[in-house]
């Protein structure tokens, strides 16, 4: 993986479903990361670079934070371990309290 990290990075262990930008056929996901720049993941299928999608998860705060936003898929890389890809999605459309609730999650826990 060769992207730059913008931001601060909180390694997390959550579930959340992906689907096409139109929000159909949804698949399971586990969340690896969160940064108020985006998210990375673990997906059985391969996504397109560059391909817009919607994505599902909670934010891991008490009470945790359902979040259904739209990312750009900005690397997919075969997972070495787990089998499946390595994904990373750059956040497109992120309501306030979602970004205020992940910005609190990476830089105070």
């Amino acid at each position: 993986m060769s992207e730059k990290r913008v931001y601060a990075r909180k390694t997390i262990r959550g579930t959340g479903s992906i689907a096409d930008a139109r929000g159909e056929s949804w698949e399971p996901v586990t969340i690896f990361d969160l940064s108020q720049g985006g998210v990375g993941f673990h997906t059985k299928s391969s996504l397109t670079v560059g391909q817009a999608r919607m994505l599902r998860f909670s934010i891991p705060i008490e009470p945790p934070l359902e979040v259904s936003t739209t990312i750009r898929i900005v690397y997919c890389t075969p997972h070495p371990h787990l089998g499946g890809y390595r994904v990373g999605g750059e956040f497109k459309k992120l309501d306030q309290e979602k970004l205020d609730a992940i910005i609190m999650l990476v830089n105070h826990h």
